[in-house]
């Protein structure tokens, strides 16, 4: 709702992450609610308003989040359709003004000439995203800079063009941010006592970042749970080898060894 009625800092991609904030969501939902309620209870004075909303809930429906779409919760062109029907509903309503106060019809179509003109250089900027493969993927890094596919797809670009210095650090990045939410994910598995699962997101993690010594921790502890002792104890060896400080691990090898 937000980037339809203010399309700013746009991205091609808005990876999913597994720790979501809940409050955005339950305050579109609110208004989502609220605007329905509003437009249905007008159905009578604005019939073209409430057919416009349903069907932009209609057509934003399959692609809302409730059904997963690759490693995007949301991109910017699955709003292409159902974005017609705010525009179809300001242009509805501000022809219904204009139809009740005729003398003033110079005057109200300032604001909507103004409203024209900030989307045109709103426009005109994001388009100047799209010259070619770094600009796409850099404005999608500034966007977002956790967005470990668009570091990838940047790093790629980069090296494409011969700047493999530039390219190197963005794969890294990319690489690092991917095992991070492989191990958040896992994390939550194995909070939720999903133990084979949570081993499985930071064996990803791991393929992604090898070494990473919190990881190779966290593995031990979901194989230890899963009764994988020699297993378990390697990973907490290969922690304590990677990070010989981290407490922690030592103490869980220790513990598997006794």
């Amino acid at each position: 709702m937000a980037k339809t009625l203010w399309p700013a800092k746009l991205s091609p991609l808005y990876t999913l992450s597994p720790r979501l904030e809940p409050a955005p969501f339950l305050l579109s939902a609110l208004l989502i609610v609220l605007l329905t309620g509003l437009l249905f209870a007008r159905r009578r004075a604005w019939p073209w308003a409430l057919a416009a909303w349903a069907y932009f809930l209609i057509t934003l429906l399959p692609v809302s989040g409730l059904v997963k779409l690759g490693l995007a919760i949301a991109s910017d062109r699955y709003t292409y359709l159902p974005a017609l029907a705010p525009a179809l509903i300001a242009g509805l309503a501000l022809r219904q003004i204009l139809a009740r106060n005729k003398p003033r019809r110079a005057w109200a179509l300032l604001p909507a000439a103004a409203i024209l003109g900030v989307f045109a250089a709103l426009t005109t900027a994001q388009a100047a995203t799209w010259r070619d493969s770094i600009a796409f993927w850099s404005h999608a890094v500034d966007v977002d800079g956790d967005c470990y596919v668009c570091h990838k797809n940047l790093g790629d670009a980069l090296a494409a063009v011969g700047k493999n210095n530039e390219a190197r650090a963005h794969l890294v990045q990319g690489s690092l941010l991917l095992a991070k939410a492989r191990h958040e994910l896992g994390m939550s598995y194995y909070n939720s006592g999903r133990y084979a699962e949570a081993a499985l997101r930071f064996e990803e993690a791991l393929q992604a970042a090898p070494g990473l010594a919190e990881t190779l921790n966290d593995l031990g502890l979901s194989l230890f749970r899963l009764g994988k002792l020699e297993q378990a104890a390697s990973q907490f060896e290969h922690a304590v080898a990677v990070e010989p400080t981290f407490s922690q691990a030592r103490s869980n090898w220790a513990t598997v060894l006794s």
